[in-house]
């Protein structure tokens, strides 16, 4: 879903596949000003980028910005390792000269904790003006909302990330959430749930600490680099 200022004119296009890959896009339609497109996408994980999704994101004499979770991950873009779609999209991130904004904190925590946290959560543009990402700290979902910040000057500066004692961390829920309150109608969950929100959130604090974190910006290929 894609929600814009109504009164500002703009086309909306749809596209959603069988294998389910959803697009979403606006297209502004200005008279005397240059017109702006703005694309949602989600491509779920099990599905490989093909060459429309490829060639999507540059349209023609258009100021275009894609963003959504393209599960494209790339170390050129901060996550923590590559896999199949983001090895197929760096190419033509290259040849397009195309920039890829991301957060430098992961965007995704994942159910099982066999996997590691990571950023899904991208924007891909060929837009001049400068484009933040920051994400908030929002444990309703295992995705982290990500703000777009666009036409403000950007400072690059010191990125800090959270470094969390994780013992800590449990003997914190452990002691916090000893109590067993009683549950006698949907009221009563609401109020466990937004309890159990805040003790996390809080023993989250307690266990952690700000170290500041090396971040990448180059979009040059591993290989190059090294």
């Amino acid at each position: 879903m894609l929600l814009i200022k109504n009164c500002i004119p703009a086309t909306q296009y749809s596209n959603n596949n069988a294998d389910g890959y959803e697009e979403i896009s606006i297209i502004t339609d200005f008279i005397n000003r240059r017109n702006l497109k703005i694309t949602a996408i989600y491509n779920p994980p099990h599905r490989s980028l093909i060459n429309e999704d490829l060639n999507h994101p540059s349209p023609t004499g258009m100021d275009t910005i894609i963003i959504g979770d393209l599960n494209s991950k790339s170390v050129n873009w901060d996550c923590r390792s590559n896999n199949n779609n983001g090895e197929s999209l760096l190419p033509l991130i290259i040849k397009s000269s195309l920039k890829v904004i991301s957060s430098t904190l992961p965007t995704y925590y994942p159910i099982f904790n066999w996997h590691r946290p990571d950023i899904l959560d991208i924007a891909i543009t060929n837009y001049k003006i400068p484009i933040a990402a920051d994400v908030l700290n929002d444990l309703s979902s295992n995705h982290l909302p990500v703000i777009l910040s666009v036409g403000h000057q950007i400072t690059l500066q010191k990125k800090t990330i959270a470094k969390t004692n994780w013992n800590l961390f449990t003997n914190i829920l452990i002691i916090n959430n000893s109590v067993i309150l009683p549950t006698n109608n949907f009221r009563d969950i609401d109020t466990h749930v937004d309890r159990t929100q805040d003790i996390i959130i809080n023993a989250f604090k307690e266990a952690s600490e700000e170290i500041e974190q090396k971040s990448n910006f180059t979009i040059l290929p591993r290989e190059i680099r090294e």
